[in-house]
Order: C-alpha cells, then sequence, then structure tokens
C-alpha cells in the first residue's frame, strides 16, 4: 500500500461535508499552511499536502508509509491490550467458559494488523475495532471491559483523541503521545488516525460498511 494509493482511496474518495471536517481539523491543528487558505484545499490538494507532509516524516524518522502504518496500529494497541478481559479458564470437568465478547474482538484486529500494510479493508477493520474498544475503555473509566459497542456512530473522534493525548508513559510522568514536533512519529499516528476515523464515516454513510 502506497501513500499516494492510501489517500487517494481516502481522503479523495469523501463527500464534501466529511472532507470540509477533515480538512479543517488536520489544517488547524496539525499541518502547517503558508500561502493558500484552509478554504481553497481541494481533496486533491489536501491530498498532495498529505503525501508531502509523510515524505519529510520519511526523510526525519527513516521511516517509510508503511512503517508509519505499522507504528499507528502499535500504538492504538498500546493503549488497549491491558484493558481487554482475558480469556477465563474452564476448569476441571466443567465446560469452557464463553469467551468475552471484547475478548473475540480484540483477538480478531490483533489478526488484522498483520495485514494492514497490505489492505484498505484490513487496516479499515482494526481502526473500527480498536476505536470502539477504545471508547468503551473510556466509557469504563479506564477499566477493564469485557464488551463493548461496535457502532462507528458512538465514536467521537475529539473525545478519542483528547483521551490519548492524556495517555500516561510507561515510565515517568510524561505522555505517552506528543504531537508538538511538526513532523514527529506521533503526530503521524493522530493524522492516521483521523483520516481513517473519516475514512470509516464515509463507508457508513454511504452503507459499504457492514464491518
Amino acid at each position: 500500500m502506497s501513500c499516494s494509493a492510501f489517500l487517494k482511496e481516502t481522503v479523495m474518495s469523501l463527500e464534501d461535508d466529511l472532507f470540509i471536517e477533515l480538512r479543517d481539523i488536520l489544517i488547524d491543528n496539525y499541518l502547517t499552511m503558508f500561502l493558500l487558505p484552509k478554504e481553497d484545499l481541494t481533496p486533491p490538494a489536501l491530498a498532495e499536502k498529505l503525501c508531502d507532509y509523510f515524505e519529510k516524516i520519511e526523510l526525519k524518522t527513516g521511516k517509510t508509509f508503511l512503517k508509519t502504518v505499522e507504528k499507528y496500529t502499535a500504538d492504538l494497541d498500546s493503549v488497549i491490550r491491558e484493558k481487554i478481559a482475558k480469556e477465563p479458564k474452564p476448569k476441571k470437568g466443567l465446560p469452557a467458559p464463553p469467551i468475552p465478547r471484547a475478548r473475540k474482538y480484540y483477538d480478531r484486529a490483533s489478526g488484522l494488523k498483520k495485514q494492514t500494510s497490505d489492505s484498505y479493508c484490513e487496516l479499515l477493520d482494526y481502526t473500527r475495532i480498536m476505536l470502539c474498544l477504545y471508547n468503551a475503555i473510556q466509557n469504563s473509566e479506564n477499566k477493564e471491559i469485557d464488551d463493548f459497542d461496535l457502532s462507528i456512530s458512538k465514536l467521537n473522534l475529539t473525545a478519542i483523541t483528547e483521551a490519548l493525548l492524556k495517555e500516561p508513559a510507561a515510565l515517568g510522568k510524561k505522555m505517552k503521545f506528543d504531537t508538538k514536533e511538526s513532523y514527529g512519529s506521533d503526530r503521524s499516528t493522530f493524522i492516521l488516525l483521523i483520516i481513517l476515523y473519516y475514512y470509516m464515516k464515509s463507508k457508513e454513510i454511504k452503507g459499504e460498511y457492514e464491518g
């Protein structure tokens, strides 16, 4: 999956209202414009701007676009995996207890994670499951979950990104994510998340996303 093909499939396929929301969030918070007003950015122009952005990410971090996608999937996994209920161990002589629904879908997402570099569908399904799991974790006040709602309509992008920015690092008092650096790998994770969120919304509106 190349960067240009990814952006054609996502950014350039959005309906006008979703594109405008995406454009405004990215330009207001993550991308820098010097001359052209954001209102003049068409889908191809924004896709071109994003291509340039990911090229600069590669120059600065050494990560190709596929490696950037891999970091995005790993970042989501890192804030979710410890909050998913474990598969219960069967007791001797008794039927195996049911696997928690959240565990079933997390395991499914873990399988999809290995294929996200090659397929939009797998990347989209992975994102949907993981964001819905993360939403349930936040609604449970960051406690372990055994069930969740897989509905995209229940997702709030602002709430998700704000919660991610408050995630603590494994050690010390710093936060896990720091998006202040223009061409840092954390900012690229948030940009990919936002693009994929609006792509999911477009599929939902068109009735193409059955999950």
